[in-house]
Formats: structure tokens, C-alpha cells, sequence
């Protein structure tokens, strides 16, 4: 087990899971956000463009309509940002809050205690060894696969892949192989630090061979919408892939290991409940990006 603390924002811990962990406020108050330009969506469309100037929302009222969406969306990422750090906690959270100027002021953070907090014991081995020599002399050689992929083991760096494999499917404008390279090169821009080029050549080959599996051409025939934010049940859902056909809906969530684990179908499940919830017609699928890209229905 890894010793000390670790140290990261909130974004960067997406992905992992601690057993202790201390989510602290912001240092300083919030920076005066420089606006240029306003972007209106219709939908996940890009409808319009509005140049900011100062006062202009007291005498253009679509302008006005334009800034307050935006305000609310930026509402709704800071929750969401909210949301990834605290369910970072497996065991405890504490949450430091500042008295003046909080970072935690839109989701109204009161005082409270919930539970004790009880320091851990550490087991001691009852076998001391008397001699690394001797040790290893009791270990017969091992019959070890080199094919194993080391993205299957639990780790931070294959968690970084996964993380960035997601990212890069993000950001595919169409599921083409023409985007795919523009799609690889902001992954590696934003995660360059944690992974090297093997794995970036991986996820762009992971990439082609999604593209042209069949199966997912016919899943993505329709109104493509990814990382839509759904609450149902007090819980708040980010399913990978939406596609809406007709009144049909086919929810694709993706997974970088090759096998199937209970947390992913327990999610999964979740998704296709809160779907139709709202919708008759509605289809789920585990999208498994190993050497092979296989498909599992929920």
C-alpha cells in the first residue's frame, strides 16, 4: 500500500477513490471571469455568437437570455466539480470551508458531523523474514503472460488511461477517422504529464478499431449528445454516449478493461432506470475497448 498524501484538484482526481480524504475551499475569492464572447446553444448546436460588452444585457433582451443560460451552465459545472470531489471518499470526507467568499456557497454547505472518526490499526505480519535470500529461494518461478495488458491492472496510470480514453472520445466532433488525430492530440496536450507515447498510440488505434466495428455504427445512427448530466434519485448521472433515434434512446457507456465487473453493470443499470423513468423505448450497453471491442447489453 502507498504511503503519505496525496495532493491533487478536484479534476485531476476524477477516476480514483480514497479511503480518507480532505476536500478544502478555495484559498482566494472567486477571479473576475473576462468575458469576449457569449455562446448560445440550441441543444448540443452551436446557435449563435454574442460579442460582450459591458450593460448589454439592459438593451438586447436575446443577449440577456444568452448570458443567463451560461450563468446556470457555469452553476451546473461547479456542482458537477462538487460532486467528483466528494465522492472521491471511501471511508471519510472532511470538507474545509472558508467563513467569507466559499467556493461552496452555491450548493448552501452547512456545518455538520455525521459519524466518528476512528484512526486505522495496522496489522503486523506474525512471519519475519530472516533473509531476502531465503525468501526468494521459497518462491517457485512464476509462468507470467508478457501479452498481459498492464492497463488491467489496478493502478494510477492505468486509471490516467482510462480518464484519457474517455477524454478523447469526448472530444471526437464525428465518430470518423478523420477527426480522430485532433481528438488524440488534445488528449495527449492534457495528459502528456501522466502517460507516454505508447499509450496515446493505443488509444488512437483504439479509436480506429471503434470506428469500424459495426456494432457501434449501427448503435450511433441518430442524435449523438456525450457526458449528458442527469439527476434522478438525488444521484447525479453522466452516462459516456446518448443516442436518440425516433423515440428511441441507446445509452453506451464506455470501459478500458476487457472484463466485466458487478460496479459496471450496477451503474449501467442506474442509466437505463433513469431513462426510462422518462422514456419507453430505451436500450443500454457496456462498451468494452480492449484488443477487442465487444458490447454487452443490459
Amino acid at each position: 500500500m502507498n504511503e503519505g498524501i496525496t495532493l491533487l484538484t478536484a479534476h485531476k482526481s476524477k477516476g480514483l477513490e480514497f479511503e480518507h480524504l480532505i476536500v478544502c475551499d478555495r484559498l482566494k475569492g472567486e477571479r473576475n471571469k473576462q468575458r469576449d464572447f457569449i455562446f448560445e446553444f440550441d441543444e448540443i448546436e452551436l446557435k449563435r455568437v454574442y460579442r460582450y460588452y459591458k450593460n448589454r444585457e439592459f438593451v438586447d433582451n436575446d443577449f440577456k437570455n444568452a448570458l443567463e443560460a451560461e450563468k446556470l451552465k457555469e452553476k451546473e459545472d461547479i456542482k458537477n466539480r462538487h460532486y467528483v470531489a466528494f465522492s472521491r471518499a471511501k471511508n471519510t470526507l472532511i470538507v474545509i470551508k472558508s467563513k467569507e467568499k466559499s467556493g461552496f456557497e452555491d450548493i448552501s454547505l452547512k456545518p455538520c458531523k455525521i459519524g466518528e472518526i476512528v484512526a486505522s490499526k495496522k496489522q503486523k505480519s506474525k512471519k519475519r523474514l530472516e533473509s531476502i535470500e531465503n525468501f526468494t529461494l521459497k518462491i517457485p518461478k512464476q509462468n507470467i503472460d508478457k501479452k498481459i495488458d498492464s492497463k488491467e491492472e489496478s493502478s494510477v496510470e492505468s486509471i490516467y488511461f482510462g480518464i484519457a480514453t474517455h477524454y478523447a472520445l469526448e472530444k471526437i466532433l464525428l465518430f470518423e477517422k478523420s477527426h480522430i488525430k485532433k481528438a488524440v492530440d488534445l488528449t495527449r496536450f492534457k495528459f502528456g504529464l501522466f502517460l507516454n507515447k505508447d499509450d496515446f498510440d493505443t488509444i488512437e488505434a483504439t479509436l480506429i478499431k471503434l470506428f469500424n466495428n459495426p456494432t457501434f455504427k449501427r448503435l450511433t445512427k441518430g442524435e449523438i449528445e456525450k457526458e449528458r448530466v442527469i439527476k434522478y434519485k438525488n444521484s447525479i448521472l453522466k452516462p459516456d454516449l446518448i443516442v436518440k433515434n425516433g423515440d428511441n434512446y441507446t445509452i453506451i457507456d464506455y470501459k478500458t478493461s476487457s472484463f466485466v465487473k458487478e460496479s459496471h453493470l450496477f451503474q449501467l443499470k442506474l442509466y437505463k432506470e433513469a431513462f426510462l423513468s422518462r422514456f419507453e423505448n430505451v436500450k443500454a450497453f457496456l462498451c468494452y475497448l480492449g484488443d477487442n471491442i465487444n458490447f454487452k447489453e443490459i
